[in-house]
């Protein structure tokens, strides 16, 4: 055998070698996306409502709250035994107070639980600790 058709064969050996990974690879669907591509979710206040009411995130995750409620004031205060904080123009807030437009965000939220969050002002609380129907309330969950 000569050397070429001897490093034809070792390339190509190589390359057949490299096939099973790849198929496998593409098979198993797209790359997951990493922490920080998903790592803030957006919360609207709009119709007197958190939407979503519910988001999930992995924890060192964020959510970010956008007031967009045509004027409504809104406000959101953590709420329970598991606290986060905000960050409001760049400063440590334990609420966002109340207003009509603007944003705020949680600091990165690293431990795992569910965080309950209200507007005080659309929110009525029960004597039991839960909230009347049509309360403005959210929730974070981490994992």
């Amino acid at each position: 055998m000569t050397r070429h058709a001897r490093h034809a064969l070792i390339a190509g050996a190589a390359a057949a070698a490299l096939v099973p990974a790849a198929l496998a690879s593409a098979q198993d669907g797209p790359p997951t996306p990493t922490a920080s591509a998903a790592a803030t979710k957006t919360v609207t206040m709009q119709g007197v409502a958190f939407s979503p009411k519910t988001v999930r995130i992995s924890k060192g995750g964020k959510v970010r709250f956008r007031w967009a409620d045509n004027g409504i004031v809104h406000n959101v205060t953590p709420v329970g035994s598991k606290r986060f904080k905000l960050v409001v123009n760049g400063r440590s807030r334990a609420t966002a107070s109340n207003r009509t437009k603007g944003t705020a965000t949680t600091a990165a939220i690293t431990k795992a639980g569910t965080y309950t969050y209200i507007c005080t002002i659309h929110a009525q609380s029960e004597p039991d600790g839960s909230f009347a129907p049509g309360s403005m309330v959210g929730r974070i969950i981490v994992k």
